[in-house]
């Protein structure tokens, strides 16, 4: 969105904002970073920096408040990233480092590195707005600022995993002392276990994080940790439905508030190489609150988590690709994830926002698959989110129907249920097929076999490329990228039942609907 304003279509600006303020929305999310902003140490785009104006006053005169992404471990369409910080600290004075490795690990653990980063975010938030007169970091309008988008240390050994958390945890220290606001800071964490992470949630000797692991059951115990509270209240942009929470995680007797035995889905077999531990990073001093960047799965552990920290939890991204999943899919997600959001408004939970990847309008490229056309008025069609239908029964729960399994995997080839990103990678050969729902876009009950060339294929900014691996990681980084599990999680929801609500309605008509009964 920055970006677009920026390129002086301030007309799709408006049109996006419009629909969003049309359909309730009180929070989005969007990249405070921009093509050449920086374009080097110190230097930015007077335009660019006027188009994230732009945006966040848009956002102001309609009532919304802004999530703002400092920067970004990506390095989609030349935004800057990792690698360029590193090179220019190895440029500057001071740079002569004969410690270097050449990947990832430079930006997290080298000294240099790490002071450019704060210059940015210094400059950034002390920076007065073209339209209001106020620096960011005064301006009640940002409910908070990820420090940094995604921040990964793929297959990074224990020492380097030290220097990551040091990194979020000086960083996000640096950014709290900026923000006047009382703005939240956050990490724009994906969410993801590290083996030593995930060894305190699951069951003794099952491990999730090995190569090929299939999927499991976390049995979870969580005590609570220091008290904490919310604060209340191209395209690049993240629209969500929020509702202010106050303090969260605080029974007031000291006990902890999460339930024991929590079952929930494994992180994926890749999740101990993506170097994240949201556990440890969550529970740093200056990080307001929990982050995940997900579809629908996890949602309860997350809230449970945090709360066990006494922090809320934010679902920063949810959503499903239309590359791999067609309409009901995603109208289904929609429904599970803003009516988690609901319940947990009406019963104090910490869940206190969900942001849906990406908010758009018809001339908007959509190059990743997960567009929300959020100018389609809604028609007032609801799906009771407010009442979900029950979970399965317990002798149910451990089988799947033909339907269900059709109707949250996104292309199970035949004779499995697994599918891997090994296969965005054989797409070029066209050797990959995928077992498809229906015809493609559609959610028909028959099975189509295609080959993956065909469909799509991940976009060449969506890849652990060598910076972000090392050669001397590459077999645990390829487990990350090549093993990710989509696999239906335990029915803990009704997904066939969830399939019939939403079949007569839009998305919009359900992020709506939630947005209403979230502002009752």
């Amino acid at each position: 969105m920055p970006s677009i304003a920026a390129f002086g279509d301030t007309a799709s600006v408006d049109a996006v904002l419009d629909g969003l303020q049309r359909l309730g929305v009180k929070l989005v999310r969007t990249w405070a970073f921009n093509y050449h902003s920086p374009s080097a140490p110190g230097v930015y785009s007077d335009t660019e920096l006027r188009g994230l104006d732009y945006v966040v006053a848009g956002a102001q005169r309609r009532g919304m408040r802004v999530i703002l992404a400092l920067g970004n471990f990506w390095t989609p369409h030349n935004f800057k990233g990792p690698e360029d910080w590193v090179a220019w600290a190895r440029g500057g004075p001071g740079g002569a480092n004969g410690s270097w490795t050449g990947d990832i690990v430079d930006f997290y653990r080298d000294p240099s590195v790490r002071q450019l980063y704060k210059e940015h975010i210094a400059f950034m938030l002390s920076r007065t707005k073209t339209f209001s007169g106020r620096t960011y970091s005064s301006d009640p309008t940002v409910y908070g600022y990820d420090v940094i988008n995604e921040p990964r240390c793929p297959g990074c050994a224990a020492a380097d995993l030290a220097a990551h958390l040091d990194w979020l945890s000086d960083v996000t220290a640096f950014t709290q002392g900026l923000v006047k606001s009382g703005a939240l800071v956050l990490a724009g964490t994906e969410g993801f276990f590290t083996p030593e992470a995930s060894g305190h949630l699951v069951a003794p000797g099952w491990r999730p994080w090995a190569v090929g692991a299939r999927r499991g059951l976390h049995s979870v115990r969580v005590c609570r940790g220091p008290a904490g509270s919310a604060v209340a209240g191209g395209k690049q942009v993240t629209g969500g439905v929020t509702y202010a929470g106050g303090a969260v995680g605080g029974n007031g007797a000291g006990a902890p508030t999460v339930r024991d035995n929590l079952l929930s889905e494994n992180p994926g077999a890749g999740a101990g190489c993506e170097g994240e531990d949201v556990m440890q990073i969550s529970q740093l001093g200056a990080v307001g609150a929990m982050t995940a960047h997900i579809y629908w799965r996890k949602l309860q552990l997350y809230t449970d988590l945090a709360a066990g920290m006494g922090k809320p939890f934010i679902a920063e991204e949810f959503g499903l690709t239309q590359r791999f999943f067609d309409l009901e899919q995603r109208k289904v997600v929609f429904a599970i994830v803003l009516s988690r959001l609901v319940q947990s408004k009406r019963e104090g939970k910490g869940f206190i926002a969900a942001l849906f990847w990406n908010a758009a309008q018809p001339n908007m490229a959509n190059g990743d698959g997960y567009d929300v056309q959020v100018t389609k008025p809604p028609s007032g069609a609801t799906v009771s989110l407010a009442n979900p239908p029950p979970p399965p029964s317990a002798a149910g729960a451990g089988n799947t129907t033909a339907d269900e399994a059709a109707a949250m995997s996104p292309a199970a080839s035949p004779g499995s249920h697994q599918y891997g990103r090994r296969m965005l990678r054989e797409a070029a050969a066209g050797e990959a097929q995928l077992l498809l729902p229906g015809p493609f876009g559609t959610s028909g009950p028959g099975g189509v076999t295609r080959r993956l060339s065909q469909v799509a294929v991940t976009p060449g900014y969506d890849e652990l490329d060598t910076f972000r691996r090392a050669s001397a990681r590459t077999s645990c980084a390829n487990a990350a990228a090549y093993h990710w599990s989509f696999n239906k999680p335990p029915q803990t929801v009704d997904v066939t039942a969830w399939r019939a609500r939403v079949a007569p309605v839009d998305i919009v008509d359900i992020i709506a609907e939630a947005a209403a009964l979230l502002a009752a």
